[in-house]
């Protein structure tokens, strides 16, 4: 029997090999410490700060620009007109002459003369043609209103008293601010025309045509640059809540019960980000965000923009903030 001596070479061997099964050990070791003791993994969540804002929900309605006092001076005697004293844009006092009419056959002149002060606005009186009708109009131009058409599916929601914005084309994205006045309490016009009144019905006695209600708008705000037979957009806020709690559609949760809820994210003392559910009840939403009300809210406390898929307690870790409800001094409007 041949005995073979170990080499040097051979104990090099032996001992790397030891030290990497070790080293090995020491790693399976470390991951099995960390899966046991380290916890579930944090959850990425992007987040915002809660804060107030005033709500509001509205209706749209277009309209024009009227003068709140219009006098039509009107003469029926088909007698010529000899002379025209006027023109628009002039300022006129009650019985001022506006126009001679001269009977050549009687030889007589007759004066017509304005029933009220004003500024005229239209001259229908020509040299040489019949009196028959309204000659003149007089407006007042520094004392102005909107004829708004509230459509049939919203007459409902609108009511006297009502907080109105009125914006132009002309004027830009200045808001001019009035209330509403007297509601019309039946259809002024259909579109495309009364159906009734122009005998445009079908055979089965209907018309696709819908109805709109007139309402009177008070200019409240200064009203330079505006005019007389401007177009006009309005926003009739129907419901307003003012400084209430507010957050994106996303930022709502519901439980298994189907109870509406937020996240609020919460750090321990050594850092730890948790997220807790906190009930909420719903109110106004306008187009970006819905009023949300509850005990435990509090304003500047941070919740998850989008808990889609979170569990109260669940661990999570903080992303760059997302952008946030409207905070208190913003409004915002939705469509009633």
């Amino acid at each position: 029997m041949n005995n073979q001596s170990t080499t040097p070479m051979d104990k090099k061997k032996k001992i790397i090999i030891g030290c990497a099964i070790g080293l090995g050990l020491v790693i399976l070791g470390w991951i099995g410490y960390t899966a046991l003791f380290s916890g579930p993994s944090e959850t990425p969540v992007k987040t915002l700060t809660l804060g107030k804002a005033d709500l509001q929900r509205t209706v749209s309605a277009d309209g024009q620009v009227i003068s709140t006092f219009t006098e039509q001076i009107s003469n029926t005697s088909n007698i010529p007109v000899w002379s025209v004293d006027v023109s628009v844009g002039n300022y006129v006092n009650k019985g001022d002459r506006l126009c001679r009419l001269y009977n050549k056959e009687a030889d007589e002149w007759q004066n017509v003369n304005s029933t009220a002060s004003g500024t005229i606005t239209a001259v229908n009186a020509v040299n040489g043609a019949p009196a028959n009708g309204v000659l003149f109009t007089i407006q007042n131009t520094g004392d102005l209103q909107v004829n708004m058409k509230i459509k049939e599916s919203d007459i409902d929601k609108v009511a006297s008293g009502m907080k109105v914005n009125i914006k132009t084309d002309a004027t830009g994205n200045r808001v001019y601010t009035g209330t509403v006045g007297r509601i019309a309490p039946t259809a002024s016009n259909m579109a495309g025309g009364n159906a009734a009144v122009q005998g445009n019905t079908n055979t089965s006695g209907t018309t696709s045509a819908k109805a709109e209600f007139e309402a009177i708008v008070p200019i409240d705000s200064p009203a330079d640059g505006l005019f007389i037979g401007m177009k006009t957009k309005q926003e009739v806020v129907v419901e307003e809540r003012p400084g209430v709690f507010n957050v994106p559609f996303d930022a709502v949760a519901k439980d298994e019960k189907g109870n509406t809820q937020v996240f609020a994210v919460n750090t321990d003392e050594k850092g730890k980000m948790t997220v807790e559910a906190i009930p909420v009840s719903l109110g106004i939403q306008t187009d970006f965000a819905v009023e949300i009300a509850g005990e435990k809210l509090k304003e500047g406390m941070i919740l998850v923009s989008n808990p889609s898929g979170l569990t109260p307690g669940q661990a999570v870790v903080l992303e760059n903030e997302s952008n946030a409800a409207p905070k208190e001094g913003e409004t915002q409007n939705a469509p009633a």
